[in-house]
């Protein structure tokens, strides 16, 4: 039998505090303020709360990690990004303030454009964590408020929202594309979908991350990541697309990493929003694929599966490491994995989020979090690395060997 350790640092018992991960969502409109401001400026923000709990299941400390994005007519500078304690229609002071002010504003482009700043709440604060509480049970009670410094009671706001979230995988491979491409692979692609409801159960938000990892002798640049709606051996429409950072290829051994890359879902689209109501209940009705400019068609495509997954909840603590570190600290947190099955019930691939709460004395230079095989008694192999990403996009783990080195199948080593 195969035992892991986690690192940076190393599990330590879970007798003191645990992680806890929650995700919001905001549409910010100028017509929401008080009194309503007259502005083509729109924004959507993903505000995703981790807090930590001590024994009892108190909240003690927390981050709140705001990612505000905006589209603009005219450059627009922020001269706050806050969090305030009040229903819609209503108006109250910031409960939480990322720090903006007219000394430190931030510019924001014509077109899109974003800011994402995260506001730590700490444990001596008794304001801020029953702010931070309150946040917890009831988000629909707090607003994200953007003043700038032509509105600066606030250019658009918008009331925070509980959000639904799918994992979904699947794996690609050459002999699904329809009509045959020119070259040969094979992979995993993963799709993170977040959105938000109202009362009638209609989106009110939503977005999607697409990320994949394969091996293909195509080493032409990527043109196209899409989610289509079809069945296996015919060909859909597209009903979601992100758009390959300019260039991107497969390596010259032939592996490819693409994204994580976003897209936001046009609630007012009925094709979008179709496309993304399937990705919670009907999945298996979709395909995922990815062309390349030599194969226009298509070079990967497979069906979307959901997946099922098991989250570990571990303290990790300096003081394990086989090693003296230099600093001292801990940090509750939660390891998930997601999963696809093989017919009889054995691993065919997966991936691996993580929400690791660390504290530190001052700044630091993270390169990985690793989980490695061996007991707390050794310094055994990584059998799986999460390298650092944006916050706001969600990357699986990865391994050290083969295709499965970059950023998808996690566990694809069976």
């Amino acid at each position: 039998m195969r035992t892991f350790a986690a690192g940076m640092f190393f599990i330590a018992s879970l007798s003191a505090q645990t992680a806890e991960t929650q995700i919001f969502r905001a549409v910010l409109l100028p017509a929401n303020e008080l009194p309503p401001v007259t502005n083509s400026a729109r924004a959507v923000a993903d505000v995703i709360v981790n807090a930590v709990h001590d024994p009892a299941g108190a909240v003690v400390s927390g981050t709140i990690d705001v990612y505000l994005r905006t589209t603009l007519a005219a450059v627009v500078t922020a001269t706050g990004v806050n969090l305030h304690n009040a229903p819609t229609g209503q108006a109250a002071p910031p409960m939480f303030s990322a720090g903006l002010s007219s000394a430190n504003a931030r510019a924001l482009q014509i077109g899109a454009d974003g800011i994402h700043i995260p506001i730590n709440v700490a444990g001596d604060n008794p304001n801020s964590l029953a702010g931070l509480r309150s946040l917890l049970q009831d988000p629909t009670r707090f607003y994200v408020n953007m003043p700038s410094t032509d509105q600066p009671n606030g250019l658009m706001r918008g009331q925070l929202q509980r959000t639904a979230v799918a994992v979904l995988m699947a794996q690609l491979n050459s002999d699904n594309v329809v009509p045959s491409p020119q070259n040969s692979g094979n992979g995993i692609a993963q799709v993170v979908a977040i959105g938000t409801r109202d009362a009638a159960g209609n989106w009110t938000s939503g977005e999607v991350y697409l990320s994949s990892t394969y091996a293909s002798n195509d080493q032409s640049v990527f043109n196209g990541f899409h989610i289509h709606l079809g069945q296996a051996g015919a060909t859909g429409a597209i009903g979601l697309s992100v758009t390959p950072l300019p260039g991107s290829a497969a390596d010259y051994q032939g592996f490819a990493s693409l994204g994580a890359y976003y897209a936001e879902v046009a609630t007012n689209n009925a094709t979008q929003t179709g496309t993304f109501t399937n990705l919670f209940v009907n999945p298996t009705s979709l395909y995922i694929d990815i062309h390349t400019a030599q194969n226009t068609n298509g070079i990967l495509r497979a069906q979307l599966r959901p997946t099922d997954s098991m989250t570990f909840p571990l303290l990790l603590d300096s003081a394990n490491e086989l090693q003296p570190t230099s600093i001292r600290t801990r940090a509750p947190a939660n390891f998930t994995f997601y999963t696809l099955r093989k017919e009889d019930g054995s691993l065919a691939a997966a991936t691996m989020l993580t929400d690791v709460n660390y504290r530190l004395a001052g700044p630091a230079q993270a390169i990985g979090i690793f989980i490695h095989d061996g007991d707390d008694k050794v310094n055994g192999p990584i059998s799986i690395k999460r390298l650092p990403t944006s916050p706001r996009t969600p990357a699986p783990a990865t391994t050290s060997a083969g295709p499965c080195r970059s950023a998808i199948s996690a566990l694809c080593k069976t």
